[in-house]
């Protein structure tokens, strides 16, 4: 799940079409998160319930099961897999290319002048 759950920092530069951003949902902040990543996984529209998710501050009332499936699990697992295999060991883990287009990670929840770089702006 992610780091900071609540207003994305990163939404005027997603709104106006020069980002785009991909979450990879993990059960790994605390014992009930990969029932809760499920959950989202499950539902009808996965970006939007997360959407959803984040904005009431993790408070949306989800259908969660009571045992997470094979095939979720599976998701939740090759997610955790690609955070390790990528040396993340916090959330949120952002990638994202440099201008020299390199891959670059910012781990944790980034201050406004780093934001603006991983947004391009700097």
């Amino acid at each position: 799940m992610s780091g900071n759950i609540g207003a994305n920092p990163a939404r005027p530069w997603v709104d106006s079409g020069k980002v785009q951003l991909r979450t990879l949902l993990v059960g790994v902040i605390k014992p009930e998160s990969p029932a809760t990543a499920a959950a989202i996984l499950a539902s009808k529209d996965p970006a939007k319930t997360w959407q959803q998710y984040k904005a009431s501050g993790g408070k949306l009332k989800l259908n969660v099961p009571a045992n997470v499936s094979t095939e979720q699990m599976k998701v939740l697992s090759d997610n955790e897999k690609l955070m390790d295999d990528l040396g993340a060991n916090v959330t949120p883990a952002i990638y994202y290319m440099s201008k020299e287009n390199t891959l670059q990670q910012a781990v944790g929840l980034p201050d406004q002048k780093t934001l603006n770089i991983i947004m391009g702006n700097k």
